[in-house]
Parts: structure tokens; C-alpha cells; sequence
């Protein structure tokens, strides 16, 4: 079981007593191990188990309210109340390795929907292999299992429509990820740097992923996004190196700065008609050979290519050649005409 801990100077006066205690009655002098009230106080490095000041055994079997902090204690999660839903804020032990959240939390004989995860409530928790997501649950918020590195499987019900920032960032173990109907946001970071994650299932519900969800996950090979998504976000798929294939969506209007920064597999990509904008360095030493721009973009310069030196063609729309030529004709790109 993972403990938490905490300084020791703040629970000094608890250890001064326990001190004295074990001294035998009438015996007021310090042994030369011994520590003055002020050494305890200035001592960093004595931690101890924050659950054994906060959180008794009563917690297991019945709420424990701690009047500190408002919130409440029970069978190893921390509650905070709204007035008709509850939220898990955080954690005092985790026993198992497949955790089931709770979809509802009855206090003083009221029932209350657990709706949110909160910021960093499972933060850097390694107990966790498996995590079920139950369908009361709307929202996961910022850093909410960030750094959960054994975890392998993630069961999400239907009912989750938001994946804040980070929520997911550092969770090594994940190979694959399918998200829920009905997910609309997903945030920046979310699932940054995990680095196994090789596929991701979208719902077509989805739409807006934010700048850098997929960042450094080096081992994604192929993605298809939502149709529902319009606009890539800046460095959306950033040090991705293993990515060789993307499906964009049909009705895509932007691709944003760096989108693909080191891709270095992804060598080429099919744009949908009706795109309108490219940003800067989208394929920044990435391994992109030749591309075919439609006639929609208007919003694109030599710089939306800039540090891609395998690229080497752009096909165009015949009217459209001459125009192509000028932008890049600083660069070794060949301006053709589509076929």
C-alpha cells in the first residue's frame, strides 16, 4: 500500500511527548541522541505517513469529516461535497490494482453522484494497473492520474464529456485507448509523453483536442481522428516518431504550428479538400516527401515547411502553380501540377 507522507517539524510537540514517555519517571535529562524542541522543528528529513494523522481505521467503515480541509474521508477516497454532486479530490490508499471508481457516495444519509475526478486527486499513484470509469462521471481535471505509471487499461462508460489538461500525462504502461461516445473535450498535455501508446479510438462526439494531447507518445503508429474534429492544435502530435499514418477529418479547416514536429515516419499525408490554413514548421523534421495541397488553403507560406528537408514536391491546382512557385521560391521545393 503507497503512503503519503509529510514533514515531521509540524507534529513536533507529538514527538517531544512520546520522548518523554519512554524516559523513566523522574528522569529529566537528554541522552546524547536526544533532540531539543528546536532541532526537532528545524529537522527535514524526519517524514511521516500522512493517513496515520488525518485518517484512522474509522474510515474504512464509516465517513470520517475532517473539519481542516472540509473534506471527507472513506474507504481510502477523499470526498468534496457540492450541493447535489460529489467530487474525489484525492486519495488515501489505493488496496487494489484494478480500481473501479465510485459512481456514488451516500453521506449523512444523503446520495450524493461522484461526477469529477479533481486536480491531481490519483497524482503519481503506481498502484493502479486498471481504472473503471464509471458513467455518473463528466469530467477528469488537470494532472487527475498524471504520472500513473503502471497503468494498462482504462474502461471509460459512457458519461465522460471533458479530459482535462494532463489528466493522463506520464501513464507509460497504456498501449491503447478507447474513449467514450459523447467526450468532447480533450486537454492539452492529456496524454503527453505516454510512451507505449500506440492507438487511440476517438468518438465522433469529439471536438476540440488542445495543443500537445499526444506529445511524445514515440510509440503511436497510425490515428484516425474524429469527423467531428475541425482544427489541429499546435504540436498536437509533437515527437511522435513512430507515427506513419494519420486520417485527417473530412471537414478540417486548420492545422496549427508544429502539429507534426518530428515525425520523423510520417513521410505522407493525404489533406482533405477544404482546408483552409496551415501554420508554422507543421512539419518540422518530419520525414514528409511530396504533398498535394487542394485549392482551398489560403492560409500558408514557406515557413509552414520550415526544417522539413525531405520534402521535396508540392502538387497544386493548375491556376494555382505560378502563385506556389513565388511563395517557395526561395526553397529547393518543385511547384507541379496535379494530375
Amino acid at each position: 500500500m503507497k503512503k503519503r507522507w509529510i514533514q515531521m517539524g509540524t507534529v513536533a510537540v507529538l514527538i517531544l511527548l512520546l520522548t518523554a514517555c519512554s524516559k523513566q519517571k523522574g528522569d529529566t535529562s537528554l541522552n546524547e541522541n536526544d533532540m531539543t524542541p528546536t532541532e526537532i522543528e528545524e529537522e527535514e528529513e524526519i517524514m511521516i505517513p500522512i493517513e496515520d494523522l488525518l485518517v484512522t481505521e474509522d474510515s474504512r467503515v464509516a465517513p470520517v469529516y475532517d473539519e481542516d480541509t472540509g473534506r471527507i474521508h472513506f474507504q481510502g477516497f477523499v470526498y468534496e461535497l457540492k450541493e447535489e454532486e460529489a467530487i474525489i479530490a484525492d486519495y488515501d490508499w489505493i488496496d487494489t490494482e484494478e480500481l473501479v471508481l465510485p459512481s456514488s457516495f451516500t453521506y449523512q444519509e444523503k446520495e450524493y453522484p461522484v461526477t469529477t475526478v479533481g486536480q491531481e486527486a490519483f497524482f503519481y499513484c503506481s498502484e493502479i494497473t486498471k481504472l473503471t470509469i464509471p458513467s455518473t462521471i463528466q469530467s477528469l481535471e488537470t494532472n487527475a492520474f498524471y504520472g500513473c505509471d503502471e497503468l494498462k487499461e482504462i474502461v471509460f462508460e459512457k458519461g465522460l464529456t471533458k479530459i482535462g489538461n494532463a489528466a493522463f500525462y506520464g501513464c507509460d504502461a497504456l498501449t491503447e485507448v478507447t474513449l467514450p461516445e459523447g467526450l468532447l473535450h480533450i486537454g492539452s498535455e492529456a496524454f503527453c509523453s505516454c510512451t507505449q501508446l500506440k492507438t487511440v479510438h476517438f468518438p465522433d462526439s469529439v471536438k476540440e483536442i488542445e495543443s500537445e494531447a499526444f506529445f511524445g507518445c514515440s510509440a503511436m503508429e497510425s490515428i484516425t481522428l474524429p469527423e467531428s474534429l475541425t482544427s489541429l492544435s499546435e504540436g498536437l502530435f509533437s515527437e511522435c516518431e513512430s507515427l506513419a499514418e494519420v486520417n485527417l477529418p473530412k471537414n478540417l479547416v486548420l492545422v496549427g504550428n508544429e502539429a507534426f514536429w518530428y515525425c520523423t515516419s510520417l513521410t505522407k499525408l493525404n489533406l482533405p479538400d477544404g482546408l483552409v490554413q496551415m501554420g508554422e514548421k507543421v512539419f518540422y523534421n518530419a520525414g514528409i516527401v511530396e504533398l498535394t495541397l487542394p485549392s482551398s488553403i489560403n492560409g500558408i507560406n514557406q515557413d509552414t515547411f520550415d526544417g522539413c528537408d525531405t520534402i521535396k514536391k508540392l502538387y497544386v491546382e493548375k491556376d494555382d502553380v505560378e502563385r506556389y512557385k513565388q511563395i517557395f521560391e526561395e526553397t529547393e521545393i518543385e511547384i507541379l501540377e496535379k494530375q
